[in-house]
């Protein structure tokens, strides 16, 4: 069932957001990628606004209640890319709603409307005293910084798939680790599940989240029982399952018959390193063992999937759009990586 991206701000005080104002920071957002932003000034209701970013109509309803207990500690109990998380919520005296307010109609939309909301969530953190938010989609917290800094990827040409996406690990028989995500079902209508290998924690996230980011980039066809790759020397099967072995719902099941170790990290991708340490730990302790980002691959990690003779389809830009009659081309991105 296709999913409506949203997020809930936390904020130290109560907001008020003018919509002049807002919209002003939003366009500054996101002019740099080329898409529109506007205020649906036909739909404002009490405090909260609505924009319209490249066609894509979003709500921002500041709430002066506490975010009750419940509704985020799934997301708080696995922040271990924020640890600071559960801090912030016990300081925090507002929220602000982010709801994207239509669902999308397959993955090229869905795509488009988690970028929309995406810069509205990071407009608000902006406008705000704010600490960071939960991506509902993901039921992932990030920092305020983390949330800007996976913006900032977007104006890049690149996806932030680890801010929009946790991961739930598992561990297997003999010592193995494997995973499945939380939050990719939202894009793709089902789950990625890597089965338990001896891959490290950092390997497995690393393809789980390449495969992720070019699924979104390419839309590409795979079939049940087709092997992918980054190099002639991976193979990695995939079989499409109504449920995996660690949730119940459907997956794309992803089993290591051959792999190829993902490259050290380069300095630059130091954050991302940090997380992966973290995940490592944690991943050894428990089974099943939740957790956020384990790592992003650096640039130099992003590899195009090989998943056939046929080269990748080439990427084309992301559009103006006044309106979703139509599915948005995907947008030009390149390799993801935090500064």
């Amino acid at each position: 069932m296709p999913e409506k991206f949203s997020s809930v701000v936390l904020l130290r005080s109560p907001a008020r957001f003018t919509s002049g104002q807002f919209l002003d920071r939003l366009r500054h957002l996101t002019a740099s990628v080329g898409i529109s932003a506007e205020i649906d000034k036909e739909s404002q209701s009490g405090r909260s606004i609505i924009v319209m970013v490249a066609g894509v109509p979003i709500a921002v309803a500041p709430q002066n209640d506490l975010v009750p207990a419940e509704a985020l500690e799934s997301a708080l109990k696995k922040s271990m890319a924020w640890p600071e998380a559960r801090q912030a919520y016990a300081a925090h005296r507002a929220s602000a709603a982010v709801i994207c307010l239509i669902e999308p109609d397959g993955p090229e939309q869905a795509l488009h409307m988690a970028m929309a909301t995406s810069f509205v969530a990071a407009a608000v953190l902006l406008e705000a005293d704010s600490f960071g938010l939960m991506w509902g989609t993901g039921d992932i917290m990030v920092s305020k910084a983390g949330w800007l800094d996976a913006v900032q990827s977007i104006t890049r040409r690149s996806l932030p798939v680890a801010d929009w996406v946790s991961l739930l690990w598992v561990k297997g028989a003999d010592d193995g680790i494997g995973l499945v995500t939380c939050g990719a079902s939202a894009f793709l209508g089902r789950e990625i599940e890597m089965l338990p290998s001896a891959l490290s924690p950092v390997e497995i996230a690393g393809k789980v989240f390449n495969f992720l980011h070019y699924m979104l980039m390419h839309n590409p066809v795979i079939n049940e029982n087709d092997t992918i790759g980054e190099s002639a020397d991976e193979r990695i099967r995939v079989n499409y399952r109504p449920r995996g072995t660690a949730v119940n719902q459907p997956v794309m099941q992803l089993t290591v018959e051959r792999d190829t170790p993902v490259p050290a990290a380069s300095p630059a991708a130091a954050p991302a390193t940090t997380q992966a340490q973290a995940a490592t730990q944690n991943a050894a302790q428990a089974t099943p063992q939740p957790s956020t980002d384990a790592s992003t691959p650096p640039p130099a990690q992003v590899n195009r999937i090989r998943t056939g003779p046929t080269p990748p389809e080439p990427m084309t830009p992301f559009p103006v759009r006044s309106g979703l009659s139509t599915p948005p081309p995907r947008p030009t991105f390149g390799k993801r990586g935090r500064s």
